[in-house]
């Protein structure tokens, strides 16, 4: 056995053991060590896996880079895609695009497409699709139909491969993206079991396909499945968008919320939650304390549930997703203020967001000790309290970095989540507003209301 199969064998053991550090370390001893490392997908894989906020579906993008020493694999590639990204957003490293649009209906944003809705006169649907770090148009979609005054931003969902539609009430018109563009493909109407005539609900000569319900209170897009609740039936409905057909119905439980990973559904009593993954298995269900709808954090390895037990206490519990184990914490309320949002940092941190009528506050807290880590305190302009809440904030946690942004203050702050330093600020002009922030992309609408893109691969 020649030396370079000793080395493989060595590699092939050790490696799983070692923390990411100590991986890129390896591949800087020879070339030879670099290849098999660079070309390991399993590795890397496992590696990606470790770190809780890294979904490798997001991340996985090629650019226009040159690899001298060959192309790493697709989990390597990830690796480094989120990594890259952390870095240029804690040194404010990033490429500024133009939409000409004013103010729109909605913006969707999968790590590869971005789609820009606008609602109105205009009804219309724009893809920018990212090529080589370079924003790019590539289909200006007129949604003729929509021609009702009532349709709005709650109407559309989206997804990596389809685009639907909530037409008036009880009917969806399902959109899916081949070669860049988007094509009409089929129609779901939900109606009563005794009405049977659909001619007045969709258009003729259309695919479409019936569902039995009453009036649809919410729904959204999970892993290219549309999954919707009846109000007044308490049923969750769950259809495949690929396949065309129902393939899961739940009664007496309702939405609360999903990740990359997994699906969140609450029963109408408020004592139980179920935990489902990609593929609508039932992964858990989790015993509340009480009868209030609790706060819902996750990652790839835990599930987080906060509930309010008392006024001055709250309640976290952790499912490690691996060991299947349940930890639970008590965490002392802070007064004068309301716990109107948490986030999940790392695997033993989490932050929340405090609103008053007079300030906002950042606070994190370890969760090993339930100590308070750093605090961070924005005072605002005088308002009256019933304002509060409407002040447009955006806040999006992302590896080392906090990013908050505010309407009133104009500003989008980008905090050390380690000790709530401020690393930089993005000043925008009066009266801009924060749209939405992504893992690797802030949009923001300048002085006269068009969107402004910044992207930080």
């Amino acid at each position: 056995m020649d030396i370079s199969c000793r080395n493989a064998i060595v590699l092939e053991n050790i490696l799983p053991y070692l923390d990411k550090t100590s991986i890129l370390m390896c591949s800087s001893v020879s070339k030879h060590w670099y290849e098999m490392i660079n070309s390991d997908n399993i590795l890397w894989k496992n590696v990606c896996n470790s770190i809780s906020d890294m979904d490798p579906e997001y991340w996985d993008w090629q650019d226009d880079d040159v690899w001298i020493l060959g192309v790493p694999c697709s989990w390597k590639r990830c690796f480094m895609n989120y990594f890259r990204t952390a870095y240029n957003f804690k040194r404010n490293k990033f490429k500024e695009f133009n939409v000409n649009m004013k103010l729109p209906s909605s913006i969707s944003y999968n790590g590869k497409l971005l789609n820009i809705t606008e609602l109105g006169k205009k009804n219309s649907l724009l893809f920018y699709k990212l090529i080589n770090n370079n924003l790019e148009l590539i289909d200006n979609h007129q949604m003729n139909f929509l021609n009702d005054n009532t349709v709005k931003k709650s109407c559309i969902a989206f997804s990596s491969n389809y685009i639907v539609y909530k037409k008036h009430y009880n009917v969806f018109y399902i959109y899916k993206l081949l070669n860049q563009k988007l094509y009409f493909d089929y129609a779901i109407y939900v109606s009563d079991k005794s009405n049977n005539n659909n001619n007045n609900i969709v258009e003729k000569n259309i695919e479409s396909y019936q569902l039995f319900g009453t009036l649809i209170f919410r729904f959204d897009v999970f892993i290219n499945k549309l999954y919707f609740e009846v109000l007044a039936d308490r049923c969750i409905y769950i259809w495949n968008l690929e396949e065309k057909k129902l393939i899961f119905k739940l009664i007496n439980y309702k939405f609360i919320k999903h990740d990359q990973n997994c699906l969140f559904l609450i029963n109408t009593r408020k004592d139980m939650i179920n935990v489902y993954n990609r593929n609508i298995e039932l992964i858990c269900s989790i015993q509340l304390a009480n009868k209030i709808q609790p706060w819902i954090l996750s990652d790839n390895n835990n599930i987080i549930i906060i509930e309010n037990i008392f006024l001055n206490k709250i309640m976290i519990r952790t499912w490690n997703k691996l060991t299947c184990k349940l930890i639970k914490y008590e965490l002392k309320k802070k007064s004068f203020g309301n716990y109107s949002k948490f986030f999940y940092v790392k695997s033993n941190t989490i932050v929340c967001l405090i609103t008053h009528c007079e300030w906002i506050k950042l606070i994190a807290y370890n969760l090993d000790d339930t100590q308070q880590l750093w605090s961070y305190k924005y005072n605002l302009e005088p308002v009256h309290s019933c304002e509060t809440f409407s002040v447009l904030r955006k806040i999006f946690v992302f590896k080392y970095n906090i990013i908050f942004g505010n309407s009133q203050l104009n500003l989008i702050n980008v905090h050390n989540s380690d000790n709530g330093n401020i690393l930089y600020s993005i000043v925008m002009q009066r009266p801009s507003i924060v749209l939405d922030i992504f893992p690797d992309m802030i949009t923001y609408a300048d002085k006269n209301g068009f969107i402004k893109v910044r992207l930080y691969r």
